[in-house]
């Protein structure tokens, strides 16, 4: 079931309804009808948390920056981190703009070779545009 609330009306659609993708169809269009061009959103900073993995194949790989200010092995022991600028962009975009979920790899194929790499799941959550993200810290 899909429950979408436009100009104070609701529309709800099943697949199971026998006019089911008909109106999957009327809700799609009345959100693209919303606006006159899609609208890039790319947060300036975000909470980044990470989950260690086992290598998965069918996922794309995106390697996370050796320069980054945050070593995913330590987000994933420590917890979320907050992040900004090109990081926080760069985790944005390729976990949204990525065709399927991307894993980020850490050192291995992504670093000099000489150690093996470590796979993870990566979370970024940015205030104002994630439903429940966390505030920003405070300063």
């Amino acid at each position: 079931m899909v429950t979408v609330n436009l100009a104070e009306q609701t529309h709800k659609v099943s697949a199971y309804d026998s006019g089911g993708l008909p109106g999957f169809d009327d809700i799609l269009t009345r959100c693209l009808d919303l606006v006159d061009s899609p609208t890039l959103v790319e947060p300036d900073a975000a909470w980044l948390s990470a989950i260690r993995i086992e290598s998965d194949a069918n996922r794309p790989i995106v390697c996370w920056p050796e320069d980054a200010p945050a070593r995913l092995a330590d987000v994933e022991s420590g917890g979320p981190v907050w992040i900004e600028g090109p990081y926080a962009v760069y985790a944005w975009a390729n976990i949204h703009e990525t065709e399927g979920l991307p894993v980020f790899v850490e050192g291995g194929i992504c670093g000099d070779g000489t150690e093996p790499g470590q796979v993870y799941n990566v979370i970024v959550e940015a205030p104002g545009i994630s439903p429940f993200a966390p505030s920003r810290p405070e300063a």
